[in-house]
């Protein structure tokens, strides 16, 4: 049983993100960047959206949140990634990197 909402934590550093974001956008449409108040609330969003990923990484390899299945697909066998397909995945997830003609 989890003693708090992880979800809620989530929801607030978003919040604290978008709040960061609008300030710098204020401050430079107010003071036309020549404040370091712009750049160090730029310099919060930067740090929160890390935290922020930390701790999905976190919550996701603890249990705390999960993806949601896809609708309508029913796999029997579970996806195993082996290195020998890491050199197409790098190619089909990087299209712009390597030829079309790699991905099958």
């Amino acid at each position: 049983m989890r003693h708090f909402n992880i979800n809620w934590i989530i929801l607030s550093i978003i919040l604290l993100i978008l709040w960061n974001l609008g300030a710098g956008l204020f401050y430079l449409l107010k003071e036309q960047g020549q404040n370091t108040k712009m750049v160090r609330a730029l310099s919060y969003r930067i740090v929160l959206s890390l935290l922020l990923f930390i701790i999905l990484l976190v919550a996701f390899s603890q249990g705390w949140i999960a993806p949601h299945p896809i609708e309508g697909y029913k796999s029997s066998k579970p996806i195993v990634i082996t290195k020998q397909d890491a050199p197409v995945l790098v190619a089909c997830i990087l299209p712009t990197m390597v030829p079309k003609i790699l991905c099958p």
